[in-house]
C-alpha cells in the first residue's frame, strides 16, 4: 500500500478555483480502481494551504490515477494556482494495523 502526502499552498485570489477544481477530482479518483482513501483538507489556520491525504493499494495505481484525464486538468492549472512548488510525498507501508 502507498500514502500520498501532497501538500499545496495557493494564491489567495485561486484558493477557490483552486477548491472547485480539487472538487471535481475527488468522487472519481475515489472510483478508481485501488483507490483506499482520497481526501483534501483545507488548514483551519492558513486557509490557503492545502492536503491531499491518500491511500493506493499499488505503485501501478496510482501511475494510472495520473493519467486520467481529470488529473492532468488539475495538474496543468497548478502552476497559476500555486504560490510555491507543492511537496509531495510517497511512503510504502507494508503492513497496517488498526488501533481501537
Amino acid at each position: 500500500m502507498l500514502i500520498l502526502i501532497a501538500k499545496m499552498n495557493t494564491k489567495p485570489e485561486y484558493r477557490e478555483e483552486f477548491i472547485n477544481i480539487s472538487e471535481g477530482m475527488i468522487e472519481p479518483s475515489r472510483s478508481e480502481e485501488g483507490c483506499i482513501h482520497y481526501e483534501l483538507l483545507q488548514d483551519p489556520f492558513t486557509k490557503d494551504l492545502f492536503t491531499f491525504y491518500e491511500k493506493w493499494a499499488s505503485r501501478s495505481d496510482l501511475d494510472l490515477h495520473f493519467e486520467k484525464h481529470y488529473f492532468i486538468e488539475f495538474a496543468n492549472n497548478l502552476s497559476t494556482m500555486l504560490d510555491r512548488e507543492a511537496d509531495i510525498s510517497v511512503f510504502e507501508v507494508l503492513n497496517e494495523e488498526k488501533i481501537s
